[in-house]
């Protein structure tokens, strides 16, 4: 099914929608988020996940919810399981074996494409968008429906998403409403919780070291060339290279991220 997220503006479509006790619900998570998010965290830190999750399971029953960070590229693919971080809170997490098999079939994962396209909330059912691997193991825990939803981080090419699963989770208006309202919060949360992560550098060679260092003192292809006395086009298949590994639109851009991942000092 589908929302019309155009109406939320309307001050009728929400009341609509949800009866009274999912208003003061919702009132008083965001009413915590919003505080956690003024005051840096500081109020609830290590408690913020149970804080969210005990509140948010008073309007949607769920079973399991996760928090991921992805590192992608600019075709869209993410670059590989080593730049993907899952936060997965306990006794309120998905098992194990779910988030190291995540790892393996990410790639498979229909959901990563549709939010770097379009950042929204998806509601998914019996796996059927899922990756065949993953729709058994979801199964078999008993996981069967969920939404998942994310968000772009286009300057450092990273994508924020969080899933949560149940044993019949149903498409419905009311759910998709509450998720995204909440979403907001939540997306504010995660950037500030990721941002002190490190997500693994890109494993530049010796020579692909040599020449962002070189470029990022301003030299040319011509000069990189001259200097490590290889050929222009041998300079530009390592600059092709390196620009692949770390995601990058061009070699300012290289350079900028090199230094976001302590690669340059």
């Amino acid at each position: 099914m589908m929302i019309d997220y155009n109406k939320l503006i309307n001050s009728g479509y929400v009341e609509e929608n949800l009866s009274g006790a999912d208003m003061l619900a919702l009132s008083e998570i965001t009413h915590m988020l919003s505080l956690c998010v003024y005051n840096r965290f500081t109020c609830c830190e290590d408690n913020i996940f149970n804080c969210l999750i005990n509140r948010l399971k008073t309007l949607i029953p769920f079973d399991a919810i996760s928090f991921s960070l992805m590192r992608y590229k600019i075709d869209h693919d993410v670059k590989s399981p080593q730049d993907i971080v899952i936060i997965n809170p306990a006794a309120h997490g998905f098992p194990l074996d779910y988030i190291n098999d995540y790892k393996k079939y990410y790639e498979k994962d229909p959901l990563i494409v549709k939010m770097l396209d379009k950042e929204d909330c998806y509601h998914w059912q019996d796996g059927a968008q899922l990756p065949d691997e993953l729709a058994a193991l979801c199964r078999r825990l008993g996981l069967n429906s969920g939404y998942t939803s994310g968000q772009k981080d286009n300057e450092r090419r990273i994508l924020y998403c969080y899933t949560l699963a149940g044993g019949s989770m149903g498409d419905d208006i009311r759910s998709h409403i509450i998720l995204y309202i909440v979403s907001v919060f939540i997306k504010l949360i995660m950037c500030r919780l990721f941002s002190s992560m490190i997500i693994k550098p890109p494993d530049f060679t010796a020579r692909e070291l040599e020449i962002i260092n070189l470029i990022s003192k301003g030299s040319t292809n011509d000069q990189i060339s001259m200097h490590l006395s290889i050929s222009v086009n041998t300079v530009k298949s390592h600059i092709a290279h390196l620009l692949e590994k770390i995601g990058a639109k061009n070699k300012t851009h290289a350079v900028a991220l090199s230094y976001e991942h302590g690669i340059l000092r």
